[in-house]
């Protein structure tokens, strides 16, 4: 008996946090490298101030260019992608090849583009209709490694 309502408080505690976490997904998070288990990275995110959240990039959401170079208390910019649940640990599934990691980190600046395409290690090419400043552009181009294209216009 007492084992069962250990696993039904665990059990809530889980939904609670996933309930917690759901709006992070399709945001960038800040994250700490740890380690590498098995093809797949370890870190932790910042979701929040001083609240950090297990985390997981496989090698496929990783670029070719980027993939085993990362460094124990390396930080980088990830996009989640969704939760997943580890160990009874609710964990954010990152990835650093979307689409959607170009916008956020703009957004993050207080730029407004949209990511028209993107080949990740490569180039990206965003679409804005105001001039968005060039430490902008710059600081997404050297946390994504690689070039950024910006067209104006609708």
């Amino acid at each position: 008996m007492a084992k069962a309502l250990q696993n039904a408080f665990q059990a809530q505690a889980i939904v609670a946090k996933q309930r917690c976490l759901k709006p992070f997904i399709g945001t960038a998070v800040h994250c700490f490298f740890l380690r590498y288990e098995q093809e797949v990275g370890v870190f932790y995110a910042e979701a929040s101030e001083g609240i950090r959240i297990p985390a997981y990039c496989s090698l496929r959401s990783t670029p070719i260019h980027e993939r085993n170079t990362y460094t124990p208390g390396q930080m980088l910019w990830f996009h989640v992608t969704g939760l997943s649940e580890k160990d009874r640990e609710v964990c954010f599934i990152l990835s650093r090849t979307t689409e959607r990691l170009v916008d956020e980190l703009f957004r993050l600046q207080g730029s407004t583009v949209h990511c028209v395409n993107r080949i990740s290690g490569a180039r990206s090419l965003v679409q804005t209709e105001k001039r968005i400043p060039k430490a902008h552009i710059v600081f997404t181009a050297n946390e994504l490694k690689e070039r950024v294209i910006v067209r104006y216009g609708k």
